[in-house]
């Protein structure tokens, strides 16, 4: 599968945002830490964009939308392999 790499974080950082995963289980709070740019030391530098996929989330933006260039839910397919 051809997906493009970047667009897939960002908008797995931008569904993570938007999906309440923090305190719904162990893995939950891993992944909230992981696709959370704000959660980052602030000495990090992971550049604009990474903040900005973080604010569409929380502000109920279409993630899939906007990352079109990626075709896969990183965060779909971690929910349903949890859920198993």
């Amino acid at each position: 599968h051809g997906e493009d790499g970047e667009s897939c974080l960002l908008r797995t950082i931008c569904e993570s945002s938007g999906a309440p995963l923090r305190g719904t289980s162990f893995l939950g709070d891993i992944l909230h830490v992981v696709f959370t740019p704000s959660s980052s030391n602030d000495e990090e530098d992971l550049g604009p964009e990474y903040y900005l996929a973080e604010r569409q989330g929380l502000n109920g933006e279409d993630c899939e939308m906007i990352y079109e260039d990626c075709s896969l839910s990183l965060l779909e397919l971690i929910t349903n392999l949890e859920e198993e």
